[in-house]
């Protein structure tokens, strides 16, 4: 399963690579985003197989790896910009990232990212987004309401 998981991971990467002058396409088409849902179906997958030895190995390498894990969610924030291509492997780093805090869920981290105002923020920003945004486009300038 986790191979044919991987094989999955791959396609869709090498579609990317392959229409990467097609930013618009590679990201809103899904079989260009499938890579990232392929990293959480192989978390699931290994998960379901290796819970109990997760959630038994060192508290200490549990923490270091979500710690490493943290740093890759964060780390686009300071290098991507408005001519990265995106999600292409610019998209790597949070996808693994998210996948490893998922998969080391009991750490230091993931306690501190349940957090519960982490979580409030968490749980409204979406719909704070959506209701946000079109009261930036209606009032940006040349806009003619």
């Amino acid at each position: 399963m986790v191979v044919s998981l991987v094989f999955i991971f791959l396609l869709s990467f090498a579609l990317n690579y392959t229409f990467v002058e097609d930013q618009s396409a590679i990201f809103y088409l899904m079989p260009f985003r499938i890579f990232e849902f392929a990293v959480g179906a192989i978390i699931a997958v290994l998960f379901s197989y290796h819970s109990k030895t997760i959630l038994e190995s060192k508290k200490k390498t549990r923490n270091y790896i979500s710690s490493l894990a943290l740093i890759l969610v964060i780390s686009p924030m300071f290098y991507l910009d408005d001519n990265s291509t995106f999600p292409f492997y610019h998209a790597l780093p949070v996808v693994l990232g998210t996948g490893l805090l998922i998969y080391f869920k009991d750490s230091i981290i993931s306690r501190f990212l349940a957090f519960s105002p982490l979580v409030f923020i968490g749980l409204i920003s979406y719909s704070l987004y959506l209701y946000h945004w079109p009261i930036f486009v209606l009032l940006r300038p040349g806009i003619d309401v």
